[in-house]
């Protein structure tokens, strides 16, 4: 998002803590959701002053300013990557060394789940298997769906783990960076797995980042 400063200057900042659908990606193009994003997003903050907090880093490998976006109400001051999450339209993507305000997102994934709001309801009404995901993935790409997953490999890899169904018509990912918040995945294999996530057309076929532990929906026998 472009922000124009006090003193003139116009940078391109990338909200911190958050990930919300793809819109004008030159691949995966206008992802289901992404249009709300961008029009909440909006509607909270064009035209209108924000206080943008930086974190330990504050700029990303496109030279973006990262930060926090605030934004001043009746009722006090409010992190709108909050309310994104809150509405449903954007998941958590707490990377370290960047984490601060990661309870505030925790908390409004939390009220955004409890709720059914946004990708919440979308995605748990979409019950889908991994081989019907595979099936279908020209039309299933960049939706989101409830997978069930009956786990085979696990593997580590330099920056992520990498979770494969039996048939290998499906991966689950997330970044070692997270593991601390995530269930141990040397534990899934062999394991019945439900997540609610975006499903993605990935160098092995079909995958589904997890970017929050609660996209975990069931974990078992």
């Amino acid at each position: 998002m472009a922000v124009v400063f006090d003193d003139g200057r116009t940078e391109n900042v990338r909200y911190l803590l958050v990930d919300t659908p793809e819109l004008h990606h030159p691949m995966k193009g206008v992802e289901e959701l992404g249009a709300e994003a961008a029009r909440l997003n909006a509607d909270l903050v064009l035209g209108r002053r924000i206080r943008l907090e930086r974190d330990a880093v504050d700029r990303d490998r496109y030279g973006r300013l990262l930060a926090h976006p605030w934004l001043d109400a009746a009722g006090g001051e409010f992190l709108v990557t909050a309310e994104l999450v809150r509405a449903g339209l954007a998941l958590p993507l707490i990377l370290p060394p960047n984490g601060r305000h990661a309870e505030k997102i925790d908390e409004a994934l939390a009220d955004a789940e409890r709720n059914r709001r946004g990708l919440w309801g979308l995605g748990g009404g979409r019950p889908f298997t991994a081989s019907q995901a595979w099936a279908f993935l020209p039309l299933l790409r960049g939706r989101f769906l409830r997978l069930t997953v009956d786990v085979g490999q696990v593997r580590e890899t330099a920056t992520r783990w990498v979770v494969e169904d039996e048939g290998r018509h499906l991966v689950l990912a997330f970044h070692r960076s997270q593991e601390e918040r995530f269930p141990d995945p040397r534990d899934w294999a062999g394991k019945h797995l439900e997540v609610i996530g975006k499903l993605e057309a990935g160098y092995q076929g079909v995958e589904v980042f997890l970017s929050h532990p609660r996209q975990i929906v069931k974990l078992g026998p």
